[in-house]
């Protein structure tokens, strides 16, 4: 697999995504605490169209969030058919390897 293959598992572009997420999560609950604490006069209309606005664009990121979760997944799936594929003895002798220490770790009890 080349290098700049986009189909790379745990590429820069998720761990930026999920930085990216947590920066947003962090300034989502600054928001909620700023307007819980705001102290001005504001009916209660106001408040309410404030809150669902923020609920909104919380539901889109975590509807993002989730999208790319999903597509994370799919890229590892691919490239571990893809490992398999092209070493099918390395793949062999790691599964073997995982079936054992299971295997010794289980046979203790």
């Amino acid at each position: 697999m080349e290098p700049h293959d986009s189909t790379l598992p745990f590429s820069t572009d998720g761990e930026h995504g999920s930085r990216r997420h947590a920066r947003h999560q962090q300034r989502w609950l600054d928001e909620l605490d700023a307007i819980l604490s705001d102290e001005s006069t504001t009916d209660l209309e106001t408040f309410r169209a404030r809150v669902q606005a923020q609920l909104g664009r919380t539901r889109a990121a975590l509807s993002e969030l989730s999208d790319s979760t999903g597509d994370l997944a799919h890229e590892a799936r691919q490239c571990a058919e893809t490992y398999v594929h092209d070493r099918p003895w390395h793949a062999l002798t790691m599964a073997a390897g995982v079936g054992l220490a299971v295997g010794v770790l289980l046979g203790r009890h």
